[in-house]
């Protein structure tokens, strides 16, 4: 829809632009939320930058790896038209699901170099990974990526689109994950906001999320998705994800159930 501005002078990519929007953002809401959850800012901010660098490369890491078929036949192009497969492999492609888990490992090892339990910077950092994500989803509108079907009704057409097909209306799939995600922020600020619950935030976010994906998954018209049996990639992984958030919940809360009568007993 606006794939690029012009700043004195100067084109800049508006999916760019936007993206720096959601990492400022959600360092925003990084640096003002942690003491009022009790945790250090300082961890909090240096946390979330190496879950930055993490989700960069998990995104690339697995776009890459469902490419590969398609990269090893554009090899050539190395040769031929470089800046072609620059676009392409290089600034171009990113999958989600990839730059989650590349964040929990990236937040992970941070933790660990700080000496602090990420499970407990959870309640301050996956409301921010939502927050970052919702925005980036606009980006994703305006630069015409992750389009939707074709939708003679509620569709929004393209006119410089250098992704999506111009002049067709697309369901714009784009700002209803950024508005779903935005919903999934707030319910995250106020399922942390009693310290019982903080525990389960990135379960949660995972059943929240999973779900969404899953279904808007349906309405995607992009290609490059991957499709296995009927389903996209990302409908593949958000289907283990929310059976493993759900076999993680049940077992979290047999032994919530299991601690007073084991209590009780250790009483008598």
């Amino acid at each position: 829809m606006l794939p690029q501005i012009e700043w004195f002078g100067r084109i800049i990519p508006t999916y760019g632009l936007l993206a720096a929007a959601a990492a400022a953002a959600a360092l925003c809401w990084i640096f003002f939320r942690s003491p009022a959850l009790g945790l250090s800012r300082e961890n909090s901010v240096y946390i979330a930058a190496f879950g930055g660098v993490g989700a960069l490369l998990g995104a690339k890491a697995l776009y890459l790896l469902l490419a590969l078929p398609e990269l090893w036949r554009d090899l050539p192009l190395l040769r031929t038209a470089p800046q072609a497969f620059w676009a392409r492999y290089v600034t171009g492609g990113m999958v989600f699901y990839g730059g989650l888990l590349g964040a929990l490992l990236g937040m992970r090892w941070a933790a660990g170099q700080y000496r602090v339990r990420l499970r407990d910077y959870c309640s301050v950092l996956i409301p921010a990974v939502a927050l970052a994500h919702g925005i980036a989803r606009i980006g994703c509108f305006c630069a015409g990526c992750c389009y939707g079907v074709e939708n003679a009704r509620f569709g929004i057409a393209f006119s410089v689109s250098p992704v999506a097909p111009n002049g067709i209306k697309l369901l714009p799939v784009q700002l209803i994950e950024a508005a779903a995600e935005g919903l999934i922020f707030l319910a995250l600020v106020w399922f942390t906001a009693k310290p019982a619950r903080r525990p389960y935030t990135l379960c949660t976010y995972l059943l929240l999320y999973a779900p969404v994906r899953f279904c808007l998954e349906f309405w995607r018209g992009d290609v490059a998705r991957g499709i296995w049996l009927g389903l996209s990639t990302s409908q593949w992984i958000s289907g283990v994800v929310m059976a493993g958030a759900l076999f993680w919940a049940a077992g979290r809360l047999r032994q919530a159930k299991q601690q007073p009568q084991n209590e009780k007993t250790e009483k008598s």
